[in-house]
């Protein structure tokens, strides 16, 4: 312990990713907790951050074996521990303000397969002004389908009763189209989160347009089966959506 001690406190003067790693490795081999340190490193620069990252990878590499394709392999545990967590901290703190800065540098340090993962957290984590000052960001950067993807993890991923807000709010500031990237995406998980998610535009009186456009989400695969589950659940409403969505061209 004193060893780990005596680091920190020589390296604490150096830039982070000299030494992070390092200290990270000893803590996991005396099953210490990372947490608190790896929040406290997402405190650093964007730039900062993304040179940690790089770091980490190195010491912590995503894919396991001699599979070189991060996608077709099997994920390090040890780098979802470490690198992971650092890019959903980095999302918490930077997302708002410098998303475009962690996303460039991510995708130039060949690390790009983390850059979901990063919008998620910021499509999860932040209120709707904070999600579309991130999207405005990522616009002006020439990231427009980075600015998608934020919208579409809104519905993919957000809780289900804090997607009305995002929701709502973009539809407040006359950005309906960023609204609706958000209510197509819902569909696209299973049935019980789409549930959730109408019950809970329905208890907010969400217009009828809306409600639709959730179910134009719903993918052709997945239509006959979700219409069959609301009709166990006795949702006449919704059973009428989705068979309106079904009947659309798909054009």
């Amino acid at each position: 312990m004193d060893d780990l001690v005596d680091l920190i406190r020589e390296s604490h003067a150096n830039p982070v990713a000299d030494w992070f790693p390092r200290v990270l490795r000893a803590m996991m081999e005396a099953e210490m907790a990372l947490t608190d340190f790896i929040e406290k490193a997402a405190e650093d620069s964007p730039q900062g951050v993304i040179s940690t990252v790089k770091a980490l990878e190195e010491e912590f590499p995503y894919w396991l074996g001699d599979d070189d394709n991060p996608w077709g392999g099997r994920r390090n545990e040890e780098n979802e521990m470490t690198v992971g967590a650092l890019i959903r901290s980095a999302a918490k703190r930077h997302g708002d303000t410098a998303s475009p800065a962690i996303i460039v540098g991510l995708r130039r340090s060949r690390v790009g397969y983390h850059v979901p993962d990063f919008l998620t957290r910021v499509a999860t984590w932040f209120l709707a002004p904070e999600i579309e000052k991130a999207s405005t960001h990522l616009r002006v950067a020439a990231l427009g389908k980075d600015a998608g993807a934020l919208f579409a993890s809104v519905g993919e991923s957000r809780q289900a009763d804090r997607i009305f807000e995002v929701v709502s709010h973009l539809q407040h500031k006359g950005k309906a189209d960023d609204a609706g990237l958000v209510l197509k995406a819902i569909g696209g998980k299973n049935v019980y989160r789409l549930r959730a998610i109408m019950a809970d535009f329905e208890k907010r009186q969400a217009p009828e347009n809306w409600l639709m456009e959730i179910a134009r989400g719903v993918k052709y695969e997945n239509r006959s089966e979700c219409i069959q589950k609301f009709e166990e659940w006795e949702d006449g409403n919704l059973v009428a959506l989705l068979r309106r969505a079904a009947e659309e061209p798909p054009f």
